[in-house]
């Protein structure tokens, strides 16, 4: 039972990349970095499975019950997880996240954290940085309602 919400979870995730039209944007900064601390806001978290980022990858995940079902998401992507946040494990994922980022894996931050306040970046991000010598590579995820015409209307 535990696989199934998780399973689910990436099944509605890849339904809703398919039914957007994507475009990525400035992909030369992932393309041209051999590794590199990829950030991105807790509100993109969900649809950022599916941007341009290469693989092998870990990112920091909360050690909350929510933590464990979004890791588990995260196994059906191939994206490995350091578990800790900045509420509780921080240090202990933050080291797991340094010896995954030193054995050559990318490594993915939310700086403001599933608690936020929303789009104020912690420290953690600029630890990761500094620590692993690694560039921050921000990136982010935007939608737009498609605009519709009546036929024969310009």
């Amino acid at each position: 039972m535990k696989w199934l919400l998780p399973f689910f979870g990436s099944l509605v995730i890849r339904g809703l990349h398919a039914s957007l039209r994507v475009r990525h944007v400035r992909v030369e900064k992932i393309n041209n970095s051999k590794q590199y601390v990829l950030t991105f806001w807790h509100q993109h978290l969900l649809l950022m499975l599916h941007a341009r980022y290469r693989k092998p990858i870990s990112a920091l995940v909360s050690q909350s019950k929510d933590g464990e079902i979004i890791a588990r998401v995260f196994d059906h992507y191939g994206v490995e997880s350091a578990r800790g946040s900045s509420t509780r494990g921080g240090q202990a994922g933050m080291r797991d996240l340094m010896r995954q980022a030193r054995a050559g894996q990318n490594i993915a931050i939310t700086p403001d954290g599933p608690k936020g306040p929303p789009r104020i970046a912690k420290d953690g991000v600029i630890f990761a940085a500094q620590a692993t010598g690694l560039p921050i590579l921000p990136v982010a995820f935007a939608a737009k309602k498609k605009s519709y015409c009546a036929p024969g209307i310009a």
